[in-house]
């Protein structure tokens, strides 16, 4: 499957918050209130464009740097989280520790880190996992020593009921 921006917008419009309007939709002028346009912006509204040549440039640059591969769909929530993210980042106070409207105070775990950051990281930790996971080996492998030493080579000093374990 080839990603397009169309498949991505579905992404960001499916699992983050925001409203991302589309190419079509650019052309027709309409969805012109998405939290998202597709190329342009207004001081609440972001670009399209602009954040998916970041994302791009940003999930590129991990995967090499994890040595990573990720599938067509996690691939697909990947920008759409980072795009997110970019997006949180548009705002002044993205960074604070904890914010507040009228009566609503939110508590951020990490101050620095917006929750469209925190889905891009945690879904790479995923990945990494289950890489390294299936990597590990748990057979044990005999050392030739092992099959042609003697037996009394092999003998501990010691009954096992002396030893401890600890």
């Amino acid at each position: 499957m080839t990603i397009t921006t169309e498949d991505i917008i579905k992404y960001v419009n499916a699992f983050t918050f925001l409203s991302c309007q589309t190419a079509a939709e650019s052309s027709a002028k309409t969805n012109t209130d998405a939290d998202i346009l597709y190329t342009s912006q207004s001081s609440n509204q972001g670009n399209f464009l602009l954040f998916y040549g970041i994302a791009d440039a940003q999930i590129t640059s991990d995967l090499a740097k994890n040595s990573i591969t990720m599938s067509d769909v996690q691939k697909l929530r990947a920008y759409a989280y980072f795009i997110q993210h970019l997006w949180e980042m548009k705002f002044k106070d993205w960074d604070a520790k904890e914010t507040s409207i009228n009566n609503d105070k939110v508590v951020k775990g990490v101050a620095g880190v917006t929750s469209g950051l925190a889905a891009y990281n945690e879904l790479i930790a995923e990945i990494i996992r289950a890489g390294s996971s299936s990597v590990l080996s748990t057979g044990i492998v005999r050392h030739a020593d092992d099959i042609y030493y003697p037996s009394e080579f092999k003998d501990v000093p010691f009954d096992d009921v002396e030893m401890e374990v600890i």
